[in-house]
């Protein structure tokens, strides 16, 4: 059953039942109160007139027979309330039946009649002396009867009605209470077809229906970005799978091609020195890949201690690879270095800087310039290689931390590359709690910066 369906009913019954009880027992009472208040009347009537005929007679030397109770009877009748229909006295006789359970100054009351007629006497049987009367008092109750039909007419003709706008009002109640659920509804529908991030406008003036629709559009906003994310990381795990088995297949190729060379046909001395350098070249090659490989194994999934290490330390630590790099590539390298204190691993960052000092190098012409340094924050340090080479095309700049991507695959080729070195050194700076950033131009140079947390003083420091 809908939301919507069981709301309406239960709500509907709710209303219904509530409102004809309460209707019920408000008409009943007032029905009773009617009756009971003509009932008094007519009982104090009776009462009114035993005592006037009581006073008459014990005010008067004549017997109360004939005419002079014919008198006493209508002097009493004038005096009476119109709710009184008909009033007589009469003698009670030895043996009537109608008296017999009645005591002296004892009355009661009776209806009688049927259908729309309902007459109510009240009888009361009084003593003078040995003569004993009955005083009749009656009265017609179908005024009162009718008028009782009617308030309980006019309530089923409310009692419908309300029925009725009730039913509406609850009808589109529970139609607008649930037009937001129902949305969300088509909302989550479409976004199970495939439709991520879809959002629900709501402008319920409900706090639950609104903090449920932010909920949900969060969540569908979370979806469409963890959607995306696993969508990325796959076309990353494709292109990785892709440059990987290039990456095999080129120098498996070579020593294949030499190795038939020198199983399958007669070689001179010079030209098998030239296969089996080959050989190894290729050989050094898939070493140095595998090595690499285990290295971002090692990084993703062991444990890095993390301790302060002074940047002075680290300086010292680059002086022999600053030297080198610089007499391999025939550029300048210059630093602008801190004596800061840095949250680190001293071993991992120097490998850091290496690599990206020896990138800054394969990117830059001869007799070009390269800096690396640092610039000292309140609480971090950032630190940064850059070059005046050919700079990186800025669609090139997101990708360029994926493994085995190239920017210029021809040219990493020739200086020996796979493609891994900005993949590891991502990888350590993801250890150190922080990420790569690079900013380039075309033939004006890279920036590639990061930065770490410095130490934090105590006290006694």
């Amino acid at each position: 059953m809908k939301i919507s369906l069981k709301f309406f009913c239960t709500a509907y019954v709710m209303v219904l039942f509530v409102s004809s009880l309460t209707g019920a027992f408000l008409v009943r009472n007032a029905s009773n109160m009617l009756w009971e208040q003509r009932m008094e009347t007519v009982t104090a009537a009776a009462q009114y007139a035993a005592d006037s005929f009581l006073s008459f007679a014990q005010t008067s030397a004549q017997p109360m027979e004939g005419a002079w109770q014919q008198t006493i009877q209508a002097q009493i009748r004038n005096v009476l309330d119109e709710s009184v229909s008909s009033f007589w006295i009469e003698p009670v006789e030895e043996g009537d039946a109608r008296s017999q359970h009645l005591q002296d100054n004892e009355g009661v009351y009776f209806f009688t009649g049927q259908g729309e007629t309902r007459i109510m006497e009240a009888v009361c049987r009084v003593r003078m002396g040995t003569d004993r009367f009955l005083i009749h008092v009656t009265s017609d109750f179908s005024q009162t009867q009718a008028y009782t039909m009617k308030l309980w007419w006019s309530f089923s003709a409310a009692v419908c009605l309300f029925s009725l706008g009730s039913g509406l009002c609850l009808f589109f109640l529970s139609r607008r209470m649930v037009s937001p659920l129902q949305t969300l509804m088509k909302t989550a529908q479409d976004i199970a077809a495939g439709d991520y991030g879809k959002t629900v406008p709501m402008k319920s003036h409900d706090v639950e229906i609104r903090h449920l629709a932010e909920s949900f559009n969060t969540m569908s906003v979370t979806v469409r970005e963890k959607m995306d994310e696993i969508k990325q990381e796959g076309e990353k795990r494709d292109r990785f799978v892709s440059s990987f088995s290039h990456e095999i297949k080129t120098p498996m190729t070579a020593i294949m091609g030499y190795a038939q060379m020198l199983h399958g046909y007669d070689l001179t001395e010079d030209e098998k020195k030239e296969a089996a350098g080959a050989i190894y070249q290729e050989a050094r090659r898939l070493e140095k890949l595998s090595r690499q490989l285990l290295t971002l194994y090692v990084y993703e999934n062991e444990r890095i201690d993390m301790e302060p290490v002074c940047l002075t330390d680290v300086q010292q630590g680059l002086t022999a690879t600053i030297a080198a790099l610089s007499r391999r590539y025939q550029v300048t390298i210059t630093t602008m270095w801190s004596s800061a204190m840095v949250i680190a691993n001293e071993e991992l960052l120097i490998s850091l800087l290496i690599n990206l000092m020896d990138n800054a190098c394969k990117a830059t012409e001869k007799d070009g310039k390269i800096q690396i340094g640092c610039d000292e924050g309140d609480k971090t340090v950032t630190l940064w290689v850059q070059d005046n080479g050919r700079g990186i095309p800025k669609e090139h700049i997101p990708y360029l931390t994926e493994a085995f991507y190239r920017e210029d695959k021809a040219r990493s080729r020739v200086l020996g590359g796979a493609g891994l070195g900005l993949t590891l050194c991502e990888k350590i700076a993801r250890l150190h709690k922080t990420k790569l950033e690079f900013e380039s131009e075309e033939g004006k140079g890279t920036r590639v910066f990061f930065s770490l947390q410095k130490e934090e003083k105590t006290d006694e420091d």
